[in-house]
């Protein structure tokens, strides 16, 4: 599968989390309401060796915190992280990445400005907006909470 375009268009911060994904992953109907029991994505996933849209449903489901500062807030594991990056671009520093099969497991978090996914084999564009959050699996994206989208 050719790996799938991906560039960062000019904005003031933006704050990526990299981190091994150790959770479990079904295919679902997308979207997440208010009352969501857990985190739903539009997936972008390779089959037949060209990329895809999926949606997907990340488990295990949502819990009620207990612990001191959260208590009654919704939580949801999203996996391990094994490492973390803060990568900060600016106007004066817009970034095309190209072709880009992410390097591992990952979440994404554009704290503000955005950027771009182009799908190599449509051209289709899907659009990163400020405070989307992503994780990037293998030469894989996954989008929260897209209006429109997911």
């Amino acid at each position: 599968m050719p790996p799938t375009m991906f560039a960062i268009q000019a904005f003031s911060l933006c704050l990526a989390f990299l981190a091994y994904f150790g959770g479990t992953l079904a295919s679902t109907s997308c979207g997440l309401p208010e009352n969501a029991t857990s985190i739903e994505v539009t997936a972008l996933v390779g089959k037949n060796g060209v990329s895809a849209l999926e949606c997907w449903k990340i488990h295990p489901d949502f819990a009620i915190s207990p612990q001191p500062g959260t208590v009654g807030a919704r939580v949801q594991s999203i996996g391990n992280i094994s490492g973390a990056t803060v990568v900060f671009f600016d106007e004066k520093n817009v970034t095309f990445a190209g072709l880009h099969p992410a390097p591992a497991p990952q979440w994404v978090v554009f704290i503000s400005g955005g950027g771009y996914v182009q799908l190599p084999a449509n051209g289709e564009v899907l659009p990163i907006k400020t405070g989307d959050i992503t994780l990037w699996a293998l030469a894989h994206i996954y989008r929260v909470n897209v209006e429109n989208i997911s």
